[in-house]
């Protein structure tokens, strides 16, 4: 759009793509040139943009309009809601999603403060960072309602750490908006996180992707999980501090009245992620039980660390399908030697950061150094470089 021109019109921008029967639904609901980039799917057909053709011709043509990305909100929308190669699901089922909801904190107050051109700039980068964070740590991109966003951890594909990836990726997005130095003032957003079981699926239109339905009092929770939160602070429900066991720093808020809940709901703050060495002693160490039935292997691994005592070093590789207790097989190994004088060094790679150079190594020299996540950096590059000056 050239901004030094003459003031944009909207119906004949829209009679030149063939759908001037809109213009009456745009000028009722208010739609003008600075409200068009921010326009999602789910607004289309709100205000009556009832066929999906129409809608993607639409939403193609705002995205025109922008000279990149940041000023095309809706076209990061329909790229980052679904995974390539996902195919769209026929009807509806029912499944156990973690949903997280993010908004601008003070976003009325912004919009009086600044230049619509501004605001729209301001939320185009709010949106493009959130989608971002979202699709980095394996969630869906639900539909952008302005100034806030709502995404899907445990759709259109499931995985274990579905709780464990929302939490990252609402840290993610409070830090990314904290210390962005390209917006036209600072951001603090609120970010709620809930998990329980959903029916999801299309109500209607099975071709448009962006559309899927998500039933249940779980999005009604995330959301009002988020009206509890500080500004730039994560808060989740009590099911999703149970699925990420120990891998961040909670703060118990205890039982609190939430409107649309009959009774109080056990909240908490998510404060940081947590140093602790493996995502498996995060998660299952408290409740470990015992093994049973690998008792040969055990002999076997245990016979190679004695060999290994003897100055024979050993390599032990095991693998298998997920689920049959490679991990607890490992923790009784380490149980059994943890008397003895040794160094043990855990390296642990993880889905969640399949982008991050070296991840493992770097957690583990974090770990040996005593850096934690919630240090500024200044002191973290200080706890450092103390250590290994240490090292030699």
């Amino acid at each position: 759009m050239d901004e030094t021109a003459v003031p944009f019109d909207v119906p004949s921008w829209l009679r030149d793509l063939g759908l001037s029967a809109y213009a009456e639904a745009f000028a009722e609901h208010a739609i003008e040139a600075d409200v068009l980039p921010s326009l999602t799917a789910h607004d289309l057909r709100d205000i009556g943009v009832t066929k999906v053709g129409d809608r993607r011709r639409l939403l193609t043509a705002i995205a025109a309009l922008g000279p990149s990305a940041d000023a095309a909100p809706s076209a990061i929308l329909e790229s980052a809601a679904e995974p390539p190669g996902t195919p769209p699901l026929a009807g509806a089922e029912r499944r156990q999603l973690t949903i997280l909801v993010c908004d601008i904190v003070g976003s009325t107050e912004l919009t009086t403060e600044l230049d619509p051109e501004e605001m729209r700039d301001l939320i185009a980068r709010f949106q493009r960072y959130c989608a971002d964070a979202i699709r980095k740590f394996g969630g869906y991109v639900g539909p952008f309602l302005g100034d806030g966003m709502i995404a899907y951890f445990g759709f259109p594909r499931t995985l274990e750490n579905d709780a464990e990836s929302a939490l990252r990726a609402g840290l993610a997005i409070v830090r990314r908006l904290r210390d962005a130095t390209d917006l036209a003032r600072p951001l603090d957003v609120r970010v709620g996180v809930a998990s329980g079981t959903v029916v999801v699926g299309r109500l209607d239109d099975p071709g448009s992707p962006a559309e899927q339905t998500v039933i249940g009092d779980t999005p009604a929770l995330a959301s009002r999980l988020q009206t509890l939160a500080s500004p730039g602070s994560v808060v989740c429900g009590s099911i999703t501090r149970q699925l990420a066991g120990d891998l961040f720093r909670f703060e118990p808020w205890g039982r609190i009245a939430v409107k649309g809940f009959a009774e109080p709901i056990i909240v908490f703050e998510v404060l940081s992620e947590s140093d602790i060495e493996t995502r498996f002693a995060a998660t299952r160490v408290a409740t470990i039980g015992r093994m049973v039935g690998r008792a040969l292997e055990r002999d076997l691994i245990l016979e190679r660390w004695a060999m290994a005592e003897r100055g024979e070093g050993q390599a032990v590789l095991i693998t298998g399908i997920p689920g049959i207790g490679k991990s607890r097989l490992v923790r009784s190994i380490i149980d059994h030697i943890e008397v003895q004088g040794h160094r043990r060094v855990s390296l642990q790679c993880s889905p969640l950061f399949t982008e991050s150079p070296l991840y493992p190594i770097v957690r583990q020299l974090e770990s040996a150094a005593g850096v934690s996540h919630a240090d500024p950096p200044a002191l973290r590059m200080a706890r450092l470089e103390s250590f290994l000056v240490a090292a030699g």
